[in-house]
Protein backbone atom coordinates (compact mmCIF):
# COMPACT_ATOMS: atom_id res chain seq x y z
CA UNK A 1 0.00 0.00 0.00
CA UNK A 2 1.34 3.44 -1.16
CA UNK A 3 2.26 6.11 2.02
CA UNK A 4 -0.83 8.24 0.46
CA UNK A 5 -3.18 5.66 0.84
CA UNK A 6 -1.81 5.03 4.10
CA UNK A 7 -2.45 8.11 5.65
CA UNK A 8 -5.88 7.96 4.19
CA UNK A 9 -6.47 5.12 6.06
CA UNK A 10 -5.13 5.87 9.65
CA UNK A 11 -6.94 9.72 8.75
CA UNK A 12 -10.14 7.66 8.85
CA UNK A 13 -9.21 6.06 11.97
CA UNK A 14 -8.67 9.00 13.58
CA UNK A 15 -11.69 10.55 12.59
CA UNK A 16 -13.58 7.63 13.13
CA UNK A 17 -12.12 7.60 16.66
CA UNK A 18 -13.48 11.19 17.38
CA UNK A 19 -16.89 10.38 15.78
CA UNK A 20 -17.13 7.41 18.60
CA UNK A 21 -15.82 9.72 21.33
CA UNK A 22 -17.86 12.63 20.58
CA UNK A 23 -21.05 10.01 19.48
CA UNK A 24 -21.08 12.25 16.43
CA UNK A 25 -21.66 10.61 12.88
CA UNK A 26 -18.39 10.73 10.35
CA UNK A 27 -19.95 13.69 8.29
CA UNK A 28 -20.10 15.69 11.51
CA UNK A 29 -17.11 15.27 12.62
CA UNK A 30 -15.73 15.94 8.71
CA UNK A 31 -17.31 19.20 8.70
CA UNK A 32 -15.96 20.53 12.15
CA UNK A 33 -11.89 19.43 10.84
CA UNK A 34 -13.23 21.42 7.79
CA UNK A 35 -14.63 24.65 9.27
CA UNK A 36 -11.59 24.64 11.56
CA UNK A 37 -9.09 24.59 8.62
CA UNK A 38 -11.50 26.86 6.63
CA UNK A 39 -12.01 24.27 3.84
CA UNK A 40 -15.09 22.04 2.96
CA UNK A 41 -15.88 18.68 3.94
CA UNK A 42 -14.65 17.57 0.53
CA UNK A 43 -11.60 18.31 0.90
CA UNK A 44 -11.30 16.38 3.99
CA UNK A 45 -12.53 13.75 2.36
CA UNK A 46 -10.43 13.83 -0.20
CA UNK A 47 -7.72 14.05 2.41
CA UNK A 48 -9.00 10.67 3.57
CA UNK A 49 -9.01 9.42 0.19
CA UNK A 50 -5.01 8.98 0.46
CA UNK A 51 -4.17 12.93 -1.01
CA UNK A 52 -1.82 13.73 1.87
CA UNK A 53 -2.64 17.62 2.42
CA UNK A 54 0.55 19.72 0.74
CA UNK A 55 0.90 22.30 3.90
CA UNK A 56 2.18 20.60 6.91
CA UNK A 57 0.35 23.24 9.31
CA UNK A 58 -2.78 21.40 7.71
CA UNK A 59 -1.36 16.94 8.66
CA UNK A 60 -0.39 19.06 12.00
CA UNK A 61 -3.49 19.80 12.71
CA UNK A 62 -5.41 17.08 11.86
CA UNK A 63 -3.31 15.00 13.64
CA UNK A 64 -3.59 17.20 16.93
CA UNK A 65 -7.61 17.25 16.74
CA UNK A 66 -7.98 13.53 16.46
CA UNK A 67 -5.51 12.87 19.31
CA UNK A 68 -6.90 15.69 21.38
CA UNK A 69 -10.82 14.76 20.46
CA UNK A 70 -10.37 10.75 19.71
CA UNK A 71 -8.87 7.68 21.20
CA UNK A 72 -5.52 7.55 19.10
CA UNK A 73 -2.26 6.96 20.41
CA UNK A 74 1.26 7.59 20.24
CA UNK A 75 2.25 5.15 17.62
CA UNK A 76 -1.12 6.33 15.75
CA UNK A 77 0.53 9.89 15.79
CA UNK A 78 3.72 8.87 14.75
CA UNK A 79 2.31 6.41 11.79
CA UNK A 80 1.04 9.10 10.69
CA UNK A 81 3.35 11.92 10.22
CA UNK A 82 5.47 9.48 8.55
CA UNK A 83 3.17 8.54 5.67
CA UNK A 84 2.40 12.20 5.44
CA UNK A 85 6.50 13.00 5.57
CA UNK A 86 5.88 15.51 8.36
CA UNK A 87 9.25 17.03 9.51
CA UNK A 88 9.76 16.91 13.27
CA UNK A 89 7.36 14.58 13.82
CA UNK A 90 9.31 13.44 17.14
CA UNK A 91 8.36 16.98 18.42
CA UNK A 92 5.04 16.88 17.69
CA UNK A 93 4.32 14.06 19.13
CA UNK A 94 6.01 14.62 22.11
CA UNK A 95 4.42 17.99 22.68
CA UNK A 96 0.79 15.72 22.10
CA UNK A 97 1.75 13.12 24.38
CA UNK A 98 2.87 15.42 27.06
CA UNK A 99 -0.37 17.88 26.29
CA UNK A 100 -2.82 14.52 27.28
CA UNK A 101 -0.98 14.02 30.29
CA UNK A 102 -1.51 17.41 31.19
CA UNK A 103 -5.20 17.19 30.56
CA UNK A 104 -5.49 13.90 32.55
CA UNK A 105 -3.42 15.12 35.53
CA UNK A 106 -6.29 18.30 35.62
CA UNK A 107 -3.35 20.86 35.18
CA UNK A 108 -4.51 24.20 33.67
CA UNK A 109 -3.21 25.79 30.75
CA UNK A 110 -1.02 29.03 31.17
CA UNK A 111 -0.25 31.20 28.32
CA UNK A 112 2.77 33.68 28.91
CA UNK A 113 3.41 36.62 27.25
CA UNK A 114 6.44 38.45 27.28
CA UNK A 115 9.12 40.23 25.09
CA UNK A 116 11.59 37.80 23.55
CA UNK A 117 15.01 38.54 23.29
CA UNK A 118 15.71 41.01 26.16
CA UNK A 119 16.54 41.45 29.64
CA UNK A 120 15.02 41.16 32.28
CA UNK A 121 12.32 39.56 30.02
CA UNK A 122 14.02 36.39 28.80
CA UNK A 123 15.74 35.29 32.54
CA UNK A 124 12.01 36.41 34.02
CA UNK A 125 10.10 34.51 31.92
CA UNK A 126 12.17 30.86 31.98
CA UNK A 127 11.86 31.69 35.95
CA UNK A 128 8.17 32.10 35.75
CA UNK A 129 7.37 29.00 33.17
CA UNK A 130 9.54 26.82 35.55
CA UNK A 131 7.50 27.56 38.65
CA UNK A 132 4.24 27.73 37.05
CA UNK A 133 5.02 24.43 35.13
CA UNK A 134 4.22 23.01 38.81
CA UNK A 135 0.81 23.12 38.77
CA UNK A 136 -0.11 24.30 35.38
CA UNK A 137 0.89 23.85 31.53
CA UNK A 138 2.77 26.64 29.86
CA UNK A 139 2.59 27.88 27.15
CA UNK A 140 5.74 30.42 25.85
CA UNK A 141 7.34 31.39 22.93
CA UNK A 142 10.79 30.66 23.10
CA UNK A 143 12.07 30.10 19.33
CA UNK A 144 10.02 31.29 17.08
CA UNK A 145 10.14 31.29 13.61
CA UNK A 146 7.81 34.07 12.11
CA UNK A 147 6.28 31.64 9.65
CA UNK A 148 2.61 31.14 9.28
CA UNK A 149 2.86 27.41 11.09
CA UNK A 150 4.71 29.03 13.79
CA UNK A 151 1.43 32.25 14.15
CA UNK A 152 -1.37 29.23 13.99
CA UNK A 153 0.72 27.67 16.51
CA UNK A 154 0.70 30.68 19.27
CA UNK A 155 -2.70 31.88 17.77
CA UNK A 156 -3.64 28.01 19.12
CA UNK A 157 -1.95 27.85 22.61
CA UNK A 158 -3.66 31.60 23.26
CA UNK A 159 -7.10 30.10 22.71
CA UNK A 160 -6.54 27.22 24.89
CA UNK A 161 -5.08 28.89 27.48
CA UNK A 162 -6.83 29.52 30.70
CA UNK A 163 -4.86 32.20 32.28
CA UNK A 164 -2.46 34.45 30.70
CA UNK A 165 0.74 36.42 32.84
CA UNK A 166 2.31 39.54 30.62
CA UNK A 167 5.42 40.65 31.44
CA UNK A 168 5.49 44.06 30.84
CA UNK A 169 9.07 45.53 31.19
CA UNK A 170 10.01 49.05 29.75
CA UNK A 171 11.08 47.69 26.90
CA UNK A 172 7.76 45.43 26.52
CA UNK A 173 6.03 48.61 26.69
CA UNK A 174 7.93 50.34 24.14
CA UNK A 175 7.77 47.86 21.75
CA UNK A 176 5.11 47.62 18.84
CA UNK A 177 4.83 43.89 18.92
Amino acid sequence: MSESRRFGRLLSEGISSVARRQRKSMSAVEEEVATMLGYSSHTVEYWRRGHVPPDETHVAALVRFCVRQGRVNREWASTILHHARYGGADRLVDDLVREKADARAGKPRLFLCYLRGVEPDDALALQLARTFSRNHTVFFDQAASGDAAWSRRVMAELNRAEAIVFLLSAAAVASEV
